[in-house]
């Protein structure tokens, strides 16, 4: 995984999904956005939606993940609350969280 890759899965993303929202970007991806290099396949990030209570909005946005994915080239996986992906509680990630780019 390259910068250049989670670019344009982002572009893509945004060019499919015209809605205000945040996203949190971890694993290997943050990595790439750094310039380090690490082996990932995927694009993992956790995404906060202004209006996060809205069914048919977090379906308007899955839907365009899956068709950023294909107009990309670049696999990604999603949710809402990525501290309860393990079994590890993470730290306040959200306040920590900095601003890398506005898509």
């Amino acid at each position: 995984m390259k910068i250049k890759d989670v670019t344009r899965f982002f572009d893509a993303l945004a060019l499919r999904f015209d809605q205000p929202a945040r996203v949190i970007v971890i694993g290997g991806a943050v990595a790439a956005i750094h310039g380090h290099s690490r082996v990932t396949e995927d694009i993992d990030f956790e995404i906060v939606p202004e209006n996060d209570d809205d069914p048919a909005r977090m379906e308007a946005f899955e839907a365009a993940v899956n068709l950023a994915q294909i107009d990309a080239g670049v696999r990604a996986q999603f949710s809402t609350d990525i501290d309860r992906w393990g079994e590890i509680a993470m730290p306040p990630y959200r306040k920590r969280a900095r601003a890398w780019k506005r898509f």
